[in-house]
Parts: structure tokens; sequence; C-alpha cells
């Protein structure tokens, strides 16, 4: 698809995990002759017209900006997606975000849209797959800053907790079968074996890697 959104939203990517079980900087793993961050950054630039790439390493990826990509230093001592989403939002100025990490190569656009026609009405809209949320593939209001600055300050830092405080629109698997029918959305990159794994899925899905 070659048509950007027609709305205004900002897409996130988080990219400050340690990527000890794939035992290197997964963001630089090589996705058909360039680096994986580089393939999700592509991607994403389709649909949205800013990309926020949040990581406590700015430096190592400076190469990625310009005009569309801003580079975000996750302003928290967490390792986790919590501290990622906070400081991504923080930067943004449309009302919701895209929150995406940079594992995930075979994220389908028409599943984005279809997310975001869901959110009138919520705070948050979540995919369900295979009886998992998934808060990595999934829109969020800024409005979510105050409740999500409370969690961290109580080391509160399950995702899964902010949906109960905030109206989540869960979208559930059945939902999902026009958009995105195999869930290749959700494939994340966390060890080699997985990488293997993933390359294939794509080659059969008829997808580019």
């Amino acid at each position: 698809m070659s048509q950007r959104l027609k709305f205004e939203s900002t897409a996130i990517i988080l990219s400050g995990g340690k990527s000890e079980r794939f035992q290197e900087n997964k963001a630089f793993a090589d996705w058909q002759g360039e680096p994986l961050i580089t393939h999700t950054i592509k991607k994403l630039k389709v649909l949205f017209s800013k990309i926020f790439l949040v990581t406590k390493t700015p430096e190592i990826y400076k190469f990625l900006e310009d005009k569309e990509v801003s580079l975000v230093e996750d302003q928290t001592s967490l390792f986790h997606a919590m501290g990622g989403i906070y400081s991504g939002l923080m930067q943004v100025k449309t009302s919701y975000a895209f929150i995406s990490a940079c594992d995930m190569p075979l994220i389908q656009p028409d599943l984005i849209r279809f997310l975001w026609q869901s959110r009138k009405g919520y705070k948050a809209v979540v995919p369900i797959w295979r009886g998992f949320f998934q808060p990595l593939c999934a829109f969020y209001s800024k409005d979510c800053l105050k409740i999500l600055k409370m969690m961290i300050e109580k080391k509160s830092y399950e995702l899964n907790l902010l949906f109960e405080k905030i109206p989540t629109h869960f979208i559930k698997e059945k939902e999902m079968v026009l958009y995105d029918p195999k869930g290749l959305s959700f494939e994340d990159i966390d060890t080699p074996s997985d990488y293997e794994r993933i390359k294939k899925v794509s080659l059969k899905s008829k997808l580019p890697l």
C-alpha cells in the first residue's frame, strides 16, 4: 500500500531492550540486506508522516534520523516497554500514537488501519491474539501519560494493569481475520531461532523479508 493514513497519528518504535536472548542488538540484524530497524521504519513510513524511535542509546541510531524520523532517549531506568511508551508519548504532538517494537517485521498495514478506526471512545486499542494481549501493536492516547507516570513511580510496570485503568478496546482474533488472518503482525524476534523461523514465515506468506 502506498498511501499514507488519512488521519493525524504518530508511530513510536521501541528499541530499548537488552536483546539478551538474541545475543546481539537485534535492531541491527540483517533483513534483506539492511538492518531490521531500517526495514521496520520503512514499513511504517508508508503509513505515518512522523516516527519516533525510542532508545536508551540514541547515538548508535543517528544514521536513521531524517525529516520523518526523530530519536527519543528513554528517560526512565526501565528495560521495560512501559518506559519506552511513556518516553515516546511525551514527545508526540498527535492525540494518539501507534506503538510498535523494532523486531516485528511482518506487521500488516491493513491491521493498523483497522485498529485506528476502532479507537473512538477509547484511550487504547489493543489486539488479543491467541489469548494474549499485544500491547506493542496498539494505539495509545496521549491522555495515558498521567497514569503511566503514576504507575512508573509506583514501580507497577505491567501494561495489562494499565488497561484496567483506562477505557481500552480489546480487538478479538475473529475481528482481525480480514486484516491479518495469520497474526503475522505479532511475530516478534526474541531469539536466533525466532529470526530464522520468521524469515521462513515471510517467504511462505509471499511477503517481503
